[in-house]
């Protein structure tokens, strides 16, 4: 999926139930995420807390009056996120799966990046061509501490 230029408003509700906006430059959909840079950094936001999003108009754009345009509502999630591992000791790896599954998300038997994937949880020998491919998905990429925040808080937190 290739980035979407312009900006695009989020109206997300956080893990703690704080409701708040977000513009997003740079930004794309892709599985259970949109993803975008805010004023803050990168960040993920979950499809099913997203209460509503706009585009937002380009101002350079002298033919563009209208207000914010809302784009079509998102698709519903799937029900189970799916999650690649990569470059983790097999004893690392093994544990992860496990409370990966504990936690109710699906993990990939063949352990490649697809269109299907919707996290690649990345050890310290990940390799630079399934990160390529994660990124041209629009997959989002997180290391071990990022995936144990996930599980602990259901919460997606990326540093860029």
């Amino acid at each position: 999926m290739a980035n979407i230029i312009g900006e695009l408003r989020v109206v997300y509700t956080e893990l703690s139930g704080e409701v708040a906006a977000y513009d997003l430059v740079n930004w794309r959909e892709g599985g259970l995420f949109i993803t975008g840079y805010t004023y803050d950094g990168f960040r993920p936001f979950l499809r099913e807390r997203i209460n509503h999003y706009y585009v937002k108009p380009d101002p350079f754009d002298i033919c563009t009056s209208a207000p914010l345009t809302p784009l079509k509502p998102p698709k519903p999630p799937k029900t189970i996120p799916v999650v690649v591992f990569t470059g983790f000791a097999k004893a690392d790896k093994a544990r992860l799966v496990a409370q990966a599954k504990e936690a109710g998300l699906t993990t990939s038997s063949n352990r490649a990046v697809s269109g299907n994937t919707d996290c690649l949880v990345c050890g310290p020998k990940a390799g630079p061509a399934k990160l390529k491919k994660a990124e041209e998905l629009g997959v989002v990429v997180v290391n071990e501490t990022e995936f144990q925040k996930l599980l602990e808080t259901g919460e997606l937190l990326v540093s860029d």
